[in-house]
């Protein structure tokens, strides 16, 4: 079996895209905000702009309206380094 950090090297994320990817998996949609992509609130965690461009340019997340949302294969990148089945 592997780690999760081997398993989030083989899908190229850094810490910061995982964990955006996790938001985005576990809340919903994100919304732009001033400060950057956030989830219903600016007291909630926030994604950095670039983090969420980086997520997009690999596929594992689409633009809705004004907003993001998680893709197919985010979901499947998501189940498969943190060992959740899809």
């Amino acid at each position: 079996m592997t780690s999760l950090l081997h398993r989030q090297r083989q899908h190229k994320l850094t810490d910061a895209m995982l964990t955006g990817l996790d938001l985005l998996v576990h809340r919903g949609s994100a919304m732009r905000y001033r400060t950057g992509w956030g989830f219903g609130s600016l007291n909630g965690p926030i994604i950095a702009p670039a983090t969420m461009t980086a997520l997009f340019e690999r596929g594992f997340a689409q633009r809705r309206h004004s907003g993001f949302e998680v893709t197919k294969a985010g979901r499947e990148a998501h189940a498969e380094i943190t060992g959740v089945a899809a």
